[in-house]
């Protein structure tokens, strides 16, 4: 289950509701499941609970910053980065100007003569 609950068109927070096999498991017919009791001993729901609030944000955190990591190491290997370069938008247009940077949305930032923007989609001309 999974909730996006906005106030004023802007996202407050996600809920998130998951459910964990414990001593059993359901039988689906071409789906495998499984439950925690068969591969450790479990006595304390709590203490599941809680090794697994910790192991999630844990991982969460981790994951946000090897994003970020990998992210850094993208942009530090562009191969046209602060050279002049020739885009192809469509069929009919084309825009030069200097490859400064890539934004967090992924989008080529392009310093041409007159102004700086943001190009979500087109081919860089060789």
């Amino acid at each position: 289950i999974l909730e996006n609950v906005s106030y004023n068109n802007k996202n407050n927070f996600i809920i998130i509701g998951l459910g964990i096999n414990v001593s059993s498991s359901p039988q689906v017919k071409g789906y495998e499941t499984t439950f925690i009791k068969k591969f450790i001993d479990i006595d304390n729901k709590i203490i599941l609970l809680e090794c697994f609030f910790l192991n999630f944000f844990n991982l969460f955190n981790n994951i946000k910053n090897l994003k970020n990591r990998l992210f850094l190491d993208f942009k530090n290997s562009l191969m046209y980065l602060n050279k002049k370069i020739n885009i192809q938008i469509d069929n009919d247009k084309k825009i030069t100007g200097i490859f400064k940077d890539i934004n967090d949305e992924g989008a080529l930032v392009l310093h041409t003569e007159d102004n700086i923007i943001n190009i979500y989609s087109g081919n860089i001309l060789i």
